[in-house]
């Protein structure tokens, strides 16, 4: 198993793309190889049920049909490296995932280090659910239908779990002066964070615009000391601007993956390595789950909203005018919109609740060439998506509390 090589108080480690080391031979074993299949003869990678706490849930894109290969999972730079043209990733709808062992801090090590040169694999912070097809699967943490014909259902295939291992996306801080390396990066970063990650053991990667885009852009990967949802890491890391909080959906892709240069000149760690690992404490003590739960707001029953003296009809005119305008691929979000829409009405006493409730579903519900048939079901959960979110605006509004609402970190109970 790789070790950290310590130098005094510091130690680094790190590993290319193009060389992983001699530490870890799988790279050399195979040039493109992102199976399970090949992964799980290797001694450096094990395979985990990714709904354990010690696992992290890996995706690798499968063959498309457009590109006649599988979609690459990393950017492509031009050449001359100019930060406008560096290209997007190539998507992929379809995945075959799979869990990994990172129960110990070499364990990560030695996975990070691995999937720093393979081009089409990513990681996510969810778990597979189970009876999910693994070999084949989409990235949905909720049911949806297809937004392009034939209109098929699908079901979610992640779910938020708790892990131990969890990334930060460093976005946005500006480098200090001195601070050239990786190295002298990634312990600048550490010290910018709270103060439970000061003398942690972490690994820190090189993201695609790391030298191109100005500021930092790394990765940090850290070990919690107890199992944390996606959830709560958002509670917990929300105050800090430049790490960014969509890595903690739990289908949200963590790009491995270093990118990809069409001249190798223009990369600028051509030399040195792009991931270091500095030594200290084994793993992060995150707030407990109580500091972390979710402050819960009763939902105020709709007898407390502001009663409508008469329903303007001109607002409910508008709100089935503007669902009824709405492109074909755009409808579903249009009913979404007029949904918040209307409840804020209802809220402030313009319209009844009932009324436009059943305006919405006439006028969603319709029938329209070319367009998919949106059933009452889903007119109904996007009513009441829309008035949980906008009593728990009123509850803020109208409820003393010690701290301002966040729609992050507050949930709202049914109980009345």
């Amino acid at each position: 198993m790789t070790q950290l090589k310590t130098a005094g108080a510091r130690s680094a480690v790190g590993a290319g793309p193009g060389s992983i080391g001699d530490e870890i031979s799988l790279a050399a074993k195979s040039q493109i190889q992102d199976s399970p299949q090949q992964i799980e003869n290797q001694d450096e990678i094990s395979l985990l049920d990714s709904r354990n706490p010690c696992a992290l849930t890996i995706l690798q894109s499968v063959f498309n049909r457009r590109l006649v290969r599988a979609p690459l999972q990393t950017k492509r730079v031009k050449v001359g490296a100019n930060p406008s043209e560096i290209e997007a990733r190539e998507g992929g709808r379809h995945f075959r995932g799979y869990g990994t062992d990172v129960g110990t801090f070499d364990r990560l090590l030695t996975l990070t280090r691995y999937l720093l040169g393979r081009k089409l694999v990513f990681a996510v912070h969810g778990a597979i659910i189970e009876g999910v097809d693994p070999g084949y699967m989409l990235r949905a943490i909720e049911d949806g239908v297809d937004k392009y014909p034939p209109y098929k259902p699908y079901k979610a295939t992640i779910f938020d779990r708790a892990g131990f291992a969890f990334a930060m996306d460093i976005d946005g801080l500006p480098c200090p002066l001195g601070a050239d390396s990786l190295e002298d990066q990634a312990y600048y970063v550490r010290s910018k964070l709270p103060p439970e990650f000061h003398d942690v053991r972490s690994i820190f990667t090189a993201t695609s615009s790391w030298g191109i885009k100005p500021g930092l852009h790394v990765r940090g990967w850290f070990l919690a000391d107890r199992p944390v949802t996606c959830s709560e890491k958002k509670r917990w890391l929300k105050d800090i601007s430049w790490i960014a909080p969509s890595i903690y959906n739990p289908n949200q892709p963590v790009y491995t993956a270093a990118p990809i240069f069409e001249d190798e000149t223009d990369n600028p760690l051509p030399n040195t390595r792009r991931l270091v690992a500095i030594d200290g404490r084994e793993r992060v003590t995150p707030p407990t789950a109580e500091m972390l739960k979710p402050r819960v707001y009763p939902k105020p029953s709709p007898a407390s909203y502001l009663p409508p003296a008469k329903d303007d009809t001109s607002v409910l005119s508008f709100a089935m005018a503007r669902v009824a305008a709405a492109p074909v691929s755009d409808r579903h979000k249009a009913i979404v919109r007029e949904a918040f829409w209307l409840m804020e009405r209802v809220v402030h006493g313009e319209v009844c609740r009932e009324t436009a409730l059943r305006a919405l579903i006439a006028v969603g519900a319709r029938t329209i060439p070319g367009a998919r048939i949106i059933t009452e079901e889903e007119i109904l959960k996007a009513w009441d998506h829309a008035e949980r979110r906008v009593a728990a605006s009123w509850a803020n509004e109208n409820q003393p509390r010690d701290r301002v609402y966040d729609d992050n970190d507050l949930e709202v109970s049914d109980d009345h």
